[in-house]
Parts: structure tokens; sequence; C-alpha cells
């Protein structure tokens, strides 16, 4: 379902607020023009205001995208932190041979270390050859807490990423329920707009109060919901 505006889901709303307000001091004057646009529309108007709030603005939603974004990139700034003071130890510890460096995995590490997913499951790899390996890293002058950090730094990485992508996929639903919310607000708008043109046709100042937002662009503001722009 697409929008049927093309402002910002921000701008709809606050012009359905203002709507509202106006409606209170116009409602008799609309309902003796035309039964249908009531109090029972004006309630319909607050109720979708309302749903509009809880479900959120498109603007809203990519703010919070950045939430969890900003999170994982944290999170994965500390694991590469982290393992470039492994690093250090580990070629001190184990430089003369290859055998033992090798199982650190730092080679591959190079190839993922900015890909969350890849880098979960190495961190669960590493783990294991830290905790192999914990005395000579010590020995070599690796801090305690460090090496303690390796698993719940991993762990905070792919609670980071888990939270990330549940947001992402339940986009498409909450995307429809969305639209259909906002599309609803522009519809009761349209109706009080389409009356204002005979209602107020001698009150320029009063029929503008009801003119539904727009802008110049040709594309509603609601199309840019996909992964790639959420990210």
């Amino acid at each position: 379902m697409g929008r049927k505006y093309n402002v910002s889901d921000s701008v709809i709303l606050e012009s359905a607020n203002t709507t509202l307000e106006n409606l209170d001091e116009d409602i008799t004057t609309f309902s003796d023009f035309d039964p249908d646009l009531n109090e029972d529309k004006m309630n319909e108007l607050e109720d979708t205001i309302e749903a509009a709030f809880d479900i959120g603005t498109n603007e809203s939603v990519k703010a919070e995208m950045k939430t969890y974004t900003q999170t994982v990139n944290e999170a994965m700034k500390n694991c590469q932190d982290l393992v470039s003071n492994i690093r250090y130890f580990s070629s001190k510890a184990f430089g003369k041979n290859p055998a033992v460096y090798a199982q650190f995995g730092l080679k591959e590490y190079s190839k993922i270390r900015n890909k969350q997913d890849k880098l979960i499951v190495w961190f669960t790899r590493l783990d294991k050859v830290v905790s192999k390996y914990r005395e000579q890293l010590l020995s070599s002058g690796a801090k305690e807490e460090t090496l303690d950090n390796v698993k719940p730094f991993g762990e905070t990485l792919m609670k980071a990423n888990a939270e990330q992508e549940q947001f992402i996929q339940s986009q498409p639903v909450q995307t429809s329920e969305r639209d259909k919310i906002f599309n609803q607000l522009h519809d009761i708008m349209l109706a009080f707009s389409d009356a204002a043109e005979f209602v107020f046709k001698d009150d320029s100042a009063r029929r503008s109060l009801y003119a539904l937002p727009r802008n110049s662009s040709s594309s509603p503001s609601g199309a840019e919901n996909d992964r790639e722009n959420l990210v």
C-alpha cells in the first residue's frame, strides 16, 4: 500500500492535529453542510491521530534504526580494538610457532572484521582459542581483563545484531500498517478540506486552515522504507 500524500509523516500528523483543533470551533458548521462531517467523524480523526502517534512516523522509524545501527557499530568497534590487542600478544607469544598462531584465525579476521554476522561466529572460536592458550598469553603480557572480555564482547555484538535484524524484519508489516493509518488521516482531512471549499467559500483565511499540506516532490515520502534506507 503506497502513500496518498507527498509530504513527510510528521507534516501530515501536524496538519491533522491542526485540523482537529480547528474543528472544535467549526464542526457544527461542517455538519450543517454535510451530515457525515459530524462529531463522529471528528472523533475518528482524533482516534486516528492517536494511532499514528502510537505506530510512529517514517522519520521516527529511521531515527530508531540509526540507534540500532549505532549500537552494532559500537559493539564492533569494541571487538576490533580487542582483537588488535590479542593480535599483538598472540604474535609475541607464538610468533615463532606458526601452527599455534594460526589457530587464532587472524588471517581470516582481516577479511571479515566489518561483517557483523561472520564476526560473531569468529569470536566464538576466538574465545575457545584464548581459553586454550590463556596462560601463555598472560605470560607474554596480555591483561586478564582483555582475555576475559572476548566472550562478553562477542555476546554483546550478537545481541546487538539480533535486535537490529529483528527490527529490520518487522518493518514490512509495520510499514503496511503505518501506511494504512496515515492514509486514513489523509482521507479524513481531505473530506474536511473539500467541504471547506464550500463551507468557507467567502472566507479564504478560514478555508486555508483546512488545506492539505503539499510540497513539490512527486514521490511519496513513505517510499523510503527498504532495508538499505533503514540501515
